[in-house]
């Protein structure tokens, strides 16, 4: 089915890049093979599918904007898709996935990918046929999608935030811990084999690092840096 590209729709689509051996005849019909990259283009929450050879396509798609038929935005966000593409060999969404959606059962992002709706803001902004297409429970789907990105100036992304300070002093942490332990460890060597420490005497205060209680420390010392990233 041929798809014309339309401002009217409200989000981008969905486009898996590709590169295959095409066949080419030279001028006196001798055959050769060569490698082009294919864009696959999906509309959101549609099956459609239309193939684009991206060097003729990109061109297109500045000829769509002075026709005010394709938004300028898409222009730029598919380009930078097509670079990661030729780099990794994978075509990045534009979005967050819902399969990495907490929210969602396995069966509900089953249900979505079946649709053809992969990403969060997608599924927010889905279309009736969109809607139609997740049954029953579509609307209630898309209201979930539409809160969940309103609370993500705050709420969300806040938790985000402090879920990632969090790993990052735990991992500091828990470095600072490890050198501590091998700094008792030495000191411990050291002192055992000091001339003279078994005919210590029982009345002086004795030299050994007690190892129990500066870890102890340390592990306070931890709490306590948590409780500063938790307010």
């Amino acid at each position: 089915m041929q798809m014309t590209p339309q401002m009217m729709q409200e989000r981008m689509p969905y486009v898996q890049f590709e590169e295959r051996s095409v066949e080419y005849k030279d001028a006196v019909g001798n055959i050769f093979y060569k490698l082009v990259d294919f864009a696959v283009v999906t509309p959101v929450g549609t099956k459609d599918r239309v193939e684009k050879i991206v060097a003729e396509w990109f061109p297109q798609m500045k000829q769509l904007e002075k026709m005010e038929r394709w938004n300028p935005t898409w222009t730029l966000n598919l380009k930078a898709m097509y670079d990661e593409w030729k780099k990794t060999n994978q075509t990045p969404l534009n979005g967050t996935p819902v399969i990495n959606w907490p929210l969602l059962s396995k069966a509900q992002v089953t249900l979505l990918k079946a649709a053809n709706i992969l990403t969060i803001e997608d599924l927010a902004q889905a279309n009736e046929e969109g809607i139609g297409r997740l049954g029953m429970g579509g609307r209630n789907l898309v209201q979930l999608a539409r809160n969940w990105l309103d609370a993500s100036g705050s709420g969300a992304a806040d938790l985000s935030r402090r879920a990632l300070a969090l790993d990052m002093t735990n991992q500091e942490l828990l470095l600072k811990i490890k050198e501590k332990d091998e700094q008792i460890r030495l000191l411990e060597a050291k002192i055992a084999a000091s001339p003279g420490n078994s005919d210590q005497s029982p009345h002086q205060p004795s030299l050994l690092v007690d190892a129990d209680s500066l870890r102890a420390a340390q592990s306070a010392s931890a709490e306590a840096e948590f409780d500063k990233i938790l307010g």
